[in-house]
């Protein structure tokens, strides 16, 4: 699965006037910063008691304020509809901050736009008060922010997990943060990269202290790469910490190896549909969450997983944080990819709840290794089983899923 950070976009309330006086009413993050993403919401109230709010993506591998979106309204009642959209998709909890976190966090981020030449989001005139303002946030205040966006590591896995990711990605800030060495000097890529899979056992331990190896696929700007490393790590206030890092051993890879390390099945049940529109309204009203996008063949519904606890099995693989992926294509066809089998007892309300509005067929169910459904979504014009007809050899059986 790519790893592509969504898009989102927001039906706007009213037109937004940058020289609008505000208030600070609250604002909230996503405890999401080992994972490179955090999704911030801030709610400020105008002058003539309109609700304004602003959605921002905050990516801290190379890049900085990645995405916003605002609204201008007196209505309350849809703010929390888009909220879930565009936040819920990050997999953590969720986390109130202060307007001293916020001036902090935008401009510190609008400059990581500055550092890595990467355009602010439009209409950046929108928050640019924002960046202007001066920040007073002190140390214990950072700190205290800190602790409040970086997720609680609970084991060592997930702690070798997180820190390689933060290597790979360039990094450093976050690396850093779960570091309790003298020198962290360890530099894997020239460029911030992908980490694909990670696979880590646990090689000794005592007390407090254990030694793990760790073996990383890693997709980088000059080709693919399997890297082994050895990671100490150190438990110390409920929590745990990385103690010392040393690259064991550092290959090129063919794309042909790596593809069967890490693909992966992916189920596909496909039904006919009478109506695109009766169908699309009815999705998302039992999955108010899920991120839509538009392709040439249709309109594609991604769902993640509420929790990012993938990164806490000792095989880690990018893209195991998503559920399913729902597709109806203009030719009335509604098409669920799901990728592991015990996801299908998550899926079963849903159709149960589209059956009983009398919408769907009995499907095919067809089982292909690796993904396709990007492939199709992208595809020239045509129905996705004259498409998968084409390109694979498939496992085609009848079903009363």
């Amino acid at each position: 699965m790519k790893n592509i950070k969504p898009k989102f976009k927001i039906i706007r309330g009213g037109k937004t006037n940058p020289k609008i006086s505000q208030t600070f009413y609250s604002a909230i993050a996503t405890r999401t910063r080992l994972m490179g993403v955090i999704a911030l919401k801030v709610h400020w109230i105008t002058t003539e008691n309109k609700n304004f709010v602003q959605w921002f993506l905050l990516d801290a591998e190379e890049h900085g304020i990645y995405d916003y979106a605002s609204i201008l309204t007196f209505n309350e009642n849809e703010l929390d509809l888009y909220t879930d959209r565009f936040m819920g998709s990050l997999g953590g909890g969720k986390v109130s901050i202060s307007e001293e976190d916020v001036i902090y966090l935008i401009k510190n981020y609008g400059r990581l736009n500055l550092k890595f030449n990467q355009p602010l989001p439009p209409p950046s005139f929108e928050y640019d008060f924002i960046i202007k303002r001066k920040n007073q946030l002190d140390i214990q205040g950072q700190e205290a922010l800190t602790a409040k966006i970086y997720e609680k590591i609970e084991s060592p896995i997930q702690l070798v997990n997180f820190f390689l990711m933060k290597v790979v990605a360039n990094d450093l800030p976050g690396s850093r943060y779960l570091y309790c060495g003298e020198d962290l000097n360890i530099k894997l890529v020239d460029k911030a990269s992908i980490l694909l899979k990670n696979t880590v056992k646990l090689v000794e331990e005592h007390c407090d202290r254990a030694l793990y190896t760790a073996k990383s696929i890693i997709d980088s700007d000059s080709g693919y790469i399997n890297v082994v490393t050895l990671v100490e790590t150190k438990k110390a206030e409920d929590e745990f910490r990385v103690k010392s890092v040393k690259v064991v051993d550092k290959f090129q890879v063919p794309y042909e190896l790596i593809y069967k390390e890490i693909k992966k099945q992916e189920h596909i049940l496909v039904y006919r549909i009478g109506s695109c529109e009766a169908l699309e309204r009815e999705l998302l009203i039992i999955k108010p969450k899920l991120l839509k996008y538009e392709f040439i063949n249709g309109l594609m519904f991604v769902e993640y997983r509420k929790n990012n606890d993938h990164v806490k099995n000792e095989e880690y693989y990018l893209g195991a944080d998503l559920l399913a992926i729902y597709f109806i294509s203009d030719f009335d066809e509604f098409i669920i990819c799901y990728y592991d089998e015990n996801d299908m007892n998550e899926l079963q309300n849903l159709l149960n709840y589209i059956k009983s509005k009398g919408m769907l067929s009995k499907p095919k169910e067809i089982v292909v290794e690796g993904s396709v459904i990007y492939q199709y979504a992208q595809n020239l014009e045509e129905d996705f089983m004259t498409f998968i007809n084409n390109i694979v050899v498939t496992n085609e059986i009848d079903t009363d899923v």
